[in-house]
């Protein structure tokens, strides 16, 4: 499935004082494509990476997530992630930055497998945001919902795996309203709630909701938690609101209170 337009998000949120003082690098940089594939498996699609102070990391893409340590490689200008632990499509990659003026950048992704470098032909250029808010949509304990169980799950455990999707998705809306971003990242994570439509919101169609199975033990598991969200649709009042973000916390809210 392509989607058009969409905003791609890697987030840089440099909070180490030695890697500031070296790139002057703002919190967050955003990348802006023509469209992507839900079924890429490049790990390469709809990035999302947070770095930490403590050399930790939480990387995200289509179908893909990991998280291990970081390091900034200041003679070849680049930044290096090492994962511990995530999908099995993720290993190290390198970022390799070319040009780093005060909020635009240009980087060249480079994979490494074994002793194989498969470096990206296209140089992705983002725009830098410095981040306001105190949510942290994108820490590892926010995304535990998106780990894929290892056996088959209970009612009430899919009941919560399904709440704790919520909780990431309005902490995500929180930190795009405290960062005042009129169009949030979308599509580096599962959206069986489609909630970016400027008047109303509705569940996803089947061809929608590829990368929301991979959250589950199997399809039959991840259908019953989209029905859970599906059921509290005709119960939902659309607020009036300044804001899509404002809009979706509102109904957010309101599904996990039909859903608990």
């Amino acid at each position: 499935m392509k989607i058009t337009s969409a905003l791609f998000l890697l987030l840089f949120f440099l909070t180490s004082c030695g890697l500031q003082s070296k790139n002057n690098l703002p919190d967050e940089l955003y990348q802006i494509q023509d469209g992507y594939n839900s079924e890429d498996t490049s790990c390469y699609e709809n990035v999302a990476v947070k770095l930490y102070k403590d050399s930790t990391y939480s990387y995200y893409a289509v179908n893909c997530y990991s998280y291990g340590k970081w390091y900034w490689d200041n003679d070849k200008f680049q930044l290096v992630l090492i994962p511990s632990k995530g999908s099995f499509l993720c290993d190290k990659m390198t970022l390799l930055l070319n040009g780093y003026p005060s909020t635009k950048y240009k980087v060249l992704r480079i994979r490494k497998i074994s002793h194989l470098i498969l470096k990206d032909r296209n140089t992705r250029n983002y725009e830098g945001v410095f981040n306001r808010s105190k949510e942290d949509p994108f820490s590892p304990s926010m995304n535990s919902w998106r780990i894929k169980p290892v056996q088959e799950e209970t009612e009430e455990q899919i009941k919560k795996r399904t709440i704790n999707y919520l909780h990431f998705l309005k902490s995500l809306y929180k930190y795009a309203l405290d960062n005042k971003l009129v169009a949030i990242t979308r599509a580096w994570y599962p959206e069986p709630i489609q909630m970016y439509f400027a008047n109303g919101v509705r569940m996803a169609y089947n061809n929608e909701v590829i990368d929301w199975y991979q959250c589950f033990y199997n399809d039959e598991q991840a259908i019953e938690a989209y029905k859970l969200l599906s059921a509290t649709m005709h119960k939902l009042k659309v607020p009036k609101t300044e804001t899509i973000a404002e809009r979706n916390i509102d109904i957010i809210n309101q599904i996990e209170k039909l859903i608990e």
